[in-house]
């Protein structure tokens, strides 16, 4: 008999446990129970994609609750990019798994998330000796990331070197970084408990043409709201960028794009940016683009010359 326990952890946008619809974001105080070796083996047999569909969810889901505050968006899309950089697209100079430490590091403990304030080398150099006396059989949690043979703070890995600016950015990403960590505790708990023998409660991330987000957590919101003109973030740009020219069917799943065309609606051929109306983007020698900067990455891409 097969099982599933190395199956990824399904996950629907109507599962309330991870997207609460609660009139007021409610900030986790503090990490759950956490079970970094779980992580390993999550992580172990994760895809690109589910690791893509799920930041792009959690930060859909955070934007609504954020968007009218300029400042806080455009930070909280800045800690979402890099997750994506570090989970997704593996370009980052530490690695997943470290960068799931300088989380743990930094916000298991209730007091620390609470009142969080950029931590300094000197503190953690403390903890770090504390930490030393951990067993080896428990060694998988010790927070032992160094870069030049120098241990290396975890809020540097986070913010960035300490200054203003990054005790700024660290007051304000770590709310996004709080859900995003209770939502992968969640999921892994899910893992290790084969939740998928029971009712399957949403759809797979990574193999899934059915997956969309709803109007809740949609990244592109004013798709829904009928506006004509797309008005893009920089995770938006970011997302597009790295899946191009795919992008639209990551985002809303390609059952739905399929229906779109089927409709007449087409994707610019060089970002993959869906348009929100028929005939909405210009064409040029039988090319869709939905910009003047695309139309002339294609014309150098086929080498047209005009």
């Amino acid at each position: 008999m097969t099982t599933n326990i190395n199956k990824l952890p399904i996950l629907s946008m109507e599962d309330e446990e991870l997207f609460p619809k609660d009139k007021v974001f409610d900030v986790p105080q503090a990490i759950a129970s956490f079970d970094i070796k779980l992580f390993v083996k999550l992580n172990n047999i994760s895809t690109p994609l589910w690791w893509s569909r799920l930041i792009i969810s959690s930060r859909g889901y955070l934007a609504n609750y954020i968007e009218m505050d300029e400042e806080k968006l455009f930070l909280t899309d800045d800690a979402f990019i890099l997750l994506h950089k570090v989970f997704v697209e593996k370009n980052h100079i530490f690695t997943s798994l470290e960068f799931i430490k300088a989380l743990l590091h930094l916000f298991r403990i209730p007091r620390v998330s609470d009142g969080f304030c950029y931590t300094l080398q000197d503190d953690l150099e403390d903890k770090v000796l504390n930490d030393d006396k951990i067993d080896e059989e428990s060694s998988l949690e010790k927070y032992n990331i160094k870069k030049d043979g120098i241990t290396v703070s975890p809020c540097e890995i986070l913010f960035g070197n300490n200054g203003v600016l990054s005790i700024r950015m660290a007051e304000i990403q770590k709310e996004g970084y709080l859900m995003f960590m209770k939502i992968l505790s969640i999921l892994t708990l899910r893992f290790k408990e084969n939740m998928e023998q029971g009712k399957k409660k949403g759809i797979r991330f990574d193999i899934d043409n059915e997956w969309q987000p709803d109007d809740r957590v949609v990244l592109f919101q004013q798709f829904y709201s009928g506006n004509r003109t797309w008005i893009l973030t920089d995770f938006d740009r970011h997302i597009m960028l790295y899946w191009k020219p795919k992008g639209a069917n990551v985002i809303f799943g390609d059952a739905y794009i399929d229906k779109k065309k089927r409709s007449g609606f087409m994707l610019c051929e060089y970002c993959g940016m869906l348009e929100q109306s028929v005939n909405q983007f210009p064409q040029f020698r039988n090319m869709k683009f939905c910009t003047e900067q695309c139309l002339n990455k294609l014309l150098d891409e086929r080498n047209i010359t005009i």
